[in-house]
């Protein structure tokens, strides 16, 4: 009984439903030239998008004719009824159910030079894996392939195999086409799944590009921030940027000269660093680096300035097990990693060579990792990892106050890898600026979220259950758009947003301020930081649902990372 009521609002309902919501919509075309310029001369050629994202395509195609490849089991009967009143041709079937016939079908109607649309990861998943029917087809009709990406801001997502998406009334949408990609005779069949896998990647590669256009809309809204984007401002400060140069290559000069000593502890050192002020993601990467040592049984210690905090002795804020101290002695950033790693100790103190050996006496570490360590002259290290913000490396070019560069950039020379983040915009003219200087190995860092946690740590959020969630958002480090970047990108929406000054200590007020926004809005939660969250009192924010991302790292050719990590400590005979 219940399939009879669907079929009939399908037939009688669906089509004029859908009609309605594309009148509403305020839709963004990309690339649509390339699906016209067939059209106009009369070819054939393949459509493909997403299962879960059919509804847009197809809603934007109604009444041209085109023929949608629809299985036959019962969800496909409500959507071929639906397609039927948009316009659209069917052909019914699937790879398991009469898949040689209707193969055969669209190779005749495609050499007749009809479009047609289908979905490679239909009609029962996986989810978003091309199957290699796809570029079978295009093989044996001679017709293009033309890939589609959609977005769409306002939606709601189905606990389904694909994730459906549903699109919200008056939504902004983008449909962006790629260019025609047709598949050589000659290829054999190893090559056409090599070729099928390469081309799913670049539709998921191509669907975060077009996420972009949304994510750099809202952060028009956030002004450029710091006194390193105000040209007056920083051309004023530039006499004092010629006397902290001075001071750094003074400085240099009598390490050098070894007027000033620089130590070595008995085992081995690696450094993690940047070369501008904070936002480069040296916290992230020093987690996941004690976290691979840790994995490969090497003793590993993080030492640690402890910027922020409030004790000015060395001391052990971690022993592997155990927290010692609290977030105002450490500085947010070593507590965070104290919550983070198992059976990594964490030292703070100013002076790392005095950390080194504390850490070396109580916990016999191997490896010691200095977070932020690139300008410790004090400390020989084995092995010097340099950070760089891959959207701007070096900032304005200037140095410190007159921009945001720490040393001069040539100085980029001391790294043995130079890893670059957050590479939304890197461009082959950034590696060419650092090859003046140095032929260091490369790599590219990003970040995933793993979920959203609450400040407790007890309570869970995953990845595909964030895409209906609302929330108030707020943040104090160095790049807060960066971060308002990743929150919209997991796919929760922002009502408001709030930042404070990097490594801020939240006080009462704060906390009400945050609580206030909270309760005007219809947020579903109050979304921060885990560098940010490791200082909230626990008192102030209870009962409200406070939560922080928590964030992974992922390195382009990281087994090759990991190589060089490696052989360069068996090289020193540490292991």
């Amino acid at each position: 009984m219940k399939d009879r009521i669907l079929l009939f609002l399908a037939d009688y309902l669906g089509s004029f439903l859908i009609r309605f919501l594309k009148f509403t919509l305020r839709i963004k075309l990309i690339g649509v030239d390339y699906l016209n310029d067939i059209m106009s001369r009369g070819k054939g050629c393949i459509l493909i998008f997403w299962h879960g994202e059919m509804m847009i395509p197809m809603m934007y195609h109604t009444d041209k004719g085109i023929y949608v490849l629809v299985s036959r089991h019962r969800d496909g009967e409500i959507i071929a009824r639906i397609l039927k009143g948009l316009g659209c041709n069917l052909i019914r079937g699937s790879s398991s159910k009469g898949g040689k016939k209707v193969f055969l079908e669209m190779v005749k109607l495609l050499k007749e030079n009809k479009v047609v649309a289908i979905t490679p990861d239909g009609p029962q998943g996986p989810y978003r894996k091309m199957k290699i029917g796809t570029v079978y087809l295009a093989q044996k009709s001679g017709c293009p392939i033309v890939p589609m990406f959609v977005y769409a801001k306002n939606k709601k997502v189905l606990k389904s195999w694909d994730k459906f998406i549903i699109v919200m009334p008056f939504s902004k949408c983008v449909i962006s086409y790629g260019e025609p990609i047709y598949i050589g005779e000659n290829l054999n069949k190893d090559e056409l799944e090599k070729f099928s896998k390469e081309l799913g990647n670049k539709i998921l590669f191509e669907n975060k590009k077009i996420e972009k256009y949304f994510t750099d809309e809202k952060l028009k809204k956030i002004g450029r921030e710091g006194v390193y984007f105000n040209k007056f401002v920083s051309i004023s400060l530039l006499p004092f940027s010629y006397i902290y140069r001075f001071i750094i290559l003074l400085r240099e000069n009598l390490y050098r000269k070894n007027i000033f000593k620089t130590r070595s502890l008995p085992k081995f050192v690696i450094s993690i660093g940047n070369l501008t002020l904070g936002g480069t993601g040296k916290t992230p990467l020093t987690i996941w680096l004690a976290d691979f040592l840790r994995k490969r049984g090497i003793k590993t210690a993080v030492l640690s300035r402890g910027f922020k905090g409030k004790s000015r002795k060395t001391r052990i804020i971690c022993d592997g097990v155990n927290i010692i101290g609290d977030v105002k002695e450490s500085g947010d950033e070593p507590m965070l990693m104290a919550k983070k790693l198992k059976d990594v100790p964490i030292i703070i103190g100013r002076k790392r060579y005095k950390s080194g050996i504390l850490a070396e006496k109580n916990f016999k570490s191997d490896v010691f990792i200095l977070d932020d360590g690139f300008q410790h002259l004090a400390l020989k290290r084995d092995l010097n990892i340099l950070l760089l913000n891959g959207n701007t490396p070096f900032s304005n070019g200037r140095i410190f106050p007159a921009g945001s560069l720490r040393e001069p950039i040539s100085n980029i020379s001391r790294a043995d890898i130079i890893v670059m983040t957050k590479t939304d915009n890197f461009s082959d003219e950034i590696i060419d600026e650092i090859r003046r200087y140095t032929q260091a190995q490369v790599f590219l860092m990003g970040y995933n979220v793993l979920c959203l946690r609450t400040l407790e740590g007890n309570g869970v959020i995953l990845p595909d259950e964030l895409s209906n969630l609302k929330s108030i958002v707020f943040s104090g480090i160095a790049d807060h758009k960066y971060f308002i970047k990743t929150v919209i990108n997991s796919g929760v929406e922002i009502l408001d947003y709030i930042k404070f000054s990097d490594h801020h200590n939240y006080k009462k007020r704060d906390i009400e301020k945050i609580i206030s926004s909270f309760r005007k809005s219809k947020a579903d939660l109050i979304l921060t930081t885990g560098k940010d969250a490791v200082k909230i009192n626990g008192s102030l924010w209870k009962p409200y649902p406070f939560y922080y991302i928590d964030i992974g790292v992922e390195i382009n050719d990281s087994e090759k990372f990991e190589k060089i990590v490696m052989d360069r400590i068996k090289e020193k005979n540490f292991l």
